[in-house]
């Protein structure tokens, strides 16, 4: 995870101490401490894969040229130069604070710049040396951006992580923006009398018979129940991704999964197939390929054969 702290007048960290695998075996874990007290240690700065400083405030860093090579969406690659202009922008406001002519990771200020991190536990973020020592400290994985990054293995041996109530209210707020959202959304729907709602709700109750002939109120109250009821984000942030899309798409999906749920497509060699027609290993690339101008065909073909499926159920129940 890559974390720039920028120059803040509101924002304080606190180093703080996580115990990792090695203080459980001497017992400080149950102070809540990864350090013997009285231990010194002094961080210099210390040299990348790529022989550059690694200082965090470095717009060229491997660590950002790695994020850049992985990128595979222009998102994520506006992502990655957005996040480079952004750490050289800082970079260059610190120089000018601080009177330093070059805090780049390939200056000679970086060859005697050192931090006594048993010295340090706050650091305010409105004074620009503090910048750079969170950042460094930040890039050498000597302190983890936040303890919910302490399940990343590049932080198996960090013994600290930094802590601020303004990241904490951050992060709690981030945690509830999906159901938040999902919430808005679903009640715009249910005003507007959106025909995306019972859509939406078919796909997500694929067990749910006739769901589709049941009043705006009651698909209103089962989605709603579904989204609150979840002790995860995962039913909220799924609803919203289905909220994106428009009627085709919904359309394509609904189809698919009843046709799936009825046993019209099969999976031959780890592949789904409709009739001999391949439509890739997952959902996505099914949907892909159904929703071109070559899957027009295919799709009148399943729908003839999930209404001639339905039609059967119907007289057998009948009987």
């Amino acid at each position: 995870m890559y974390k720039l702290f920028e120059l803040s007048p509101n924002t304080k960290l606190e180093i703080r101490e996580v115990a990792d695998a090695s203080a459980v075996m001497v017992g400080l874990d149950q102070y809540n401490r990864s350090k013997i007290p009285g231990t010194i240690e002094v961080i210099y700065t210390g040299r990348g894969r790529d022989g550059r400083f690694l200082t965090g405030i470095d717009e060229e860093s491997y660590e950002l040229a790695m994020m850049e090579a992985n990128a595979k969406t222009q998102p994520e690659m506006n992502k990655v130069a957005e996040m480079k202009a952004k750490t050289k922008t800082l970079r260059e406001r610190l120089q000018v604070m601080m009177g330093v002519k070059d805090l780049s990771a390939t200056s000679s200020h970086w060859e005697t710049f050192k931090v006594p991190l048993h010295k340090i536990r706050h650091l305010d973020l409105s004074q620009a040396h503090n910048v750079v020592i969170a950042n460094m400290l930040r890039a050498h994985n000597v302190v983890m951006p936040d303890l919910s990054d302490a399940g990343n293995p590049k932080y198996f041996r960090t013994k600290f992580y930094y802590h601020s109530e303004l990241m904490e209210n951050e992060r709690k707020t981030a945690n509830t923006q999906p159901l938040d959202k999902a919430r808005a959304s679903l009640y715009n729907m249910f005003e507007a009398k959106d025909l995306k709602l019972p859509m939406i709700a078919q796909i997500l109750f694929p067990q749910a018979d006739n769901l589709e002939h049941l009043g705006y109120t009651t698909i209103y109250q089962q989605v709603k129940f579904h989204l609150e009821s979840a002790k995860t984000m995962d039913n909220a942030r799924e609803f919203n991704s289905y909220a994106l899309m428009d009627m085709k798409e919904l359309t394509i999906r609904l189809l698919f999964r009843k046709a799936s749920n009825r046993g019209l497509i099969k999976t031959v060699k780890n592949e789904y197939n409709f009739n001999g027609k391949k439509l890739g290993r997952n959902i996505e690339t099914a949907v892909k390929i159904l929703g071109s101008p070559e899957g027009e065909a295919t799709i009148l073909d399943m729908q003839e054969a999930l209404s001639r499926t339905e039609i059967k159920s119907n007289v057998i129940e009948n009987a």
